[in-house]
């Protein structure tokens, strides 16, 4: 049987050489016994991103339960990039993490695909708006477009 790779993309912020904190006093405190390793496989930072279906059939049939002795890891960003990096190494795909800028940090802009760190006056006004993104209070107007033809 011939062997292949399988290549797949995963759109969101990754970061790469994060470590976990130690401080018990920590927000995000990691306990040796949860994490054992000094480093964090590259992982998915924030509020969203995106995977491709055959990724996400591949977690679910089982190599979420691979790592940490088949228990969960709590931080689920920790845990995608452990689970793209088990079946990039065990199975043999090519995964692309792909950094897009539209995987927001700094609030919100009309051509966001995921915002973070969004105020609540943020979310009220986008509720209102049908999902519009919102500054001030205000509908956001997205960088290059315009509203022509409505009043």
């Amino acid at each position: 049987m011939t062997a292949w790779t399988r290549e797949t993309v995963n759109f969101g912020v990754w970061v790469a050489g994060g470590k976990p904190h130690r401080d018990p006093a920590n927000r995000w405190h990691v306990p040796v016994e949860e994490w054992p390793w000094e480093t964090y496989p590259a992982w998915a930072h924030g509020a969203g991103y995106v995977i491709t279906k055959d990724l996400v059939h591949e977690i679910a049939a089982g190599a979420a339960m691979k790592i940490q002795n088949h228990t969960l890891f709590r931080l689920e960003d920790i845990s995608m990039g452990a689970w793209v990096e088990y079946v990039s190494k065990e199975k043999g795909w090519y995964v692309q993490l792909v950094k897009d800028k539209r995987f927001n940090f700094n609030g919100c802009l009309g051509t966001d695909l995921v915002s973070h760190y969004i105020q609540a006056q943020q979310m009220r006004c986008m509720y209102e708006n049908n999902g519009k993104c919102c500054i001030g209070g205000k509908l956001a107007q997205p960088k290059g477009l315009t509203r022509k033809g409505i009043t």
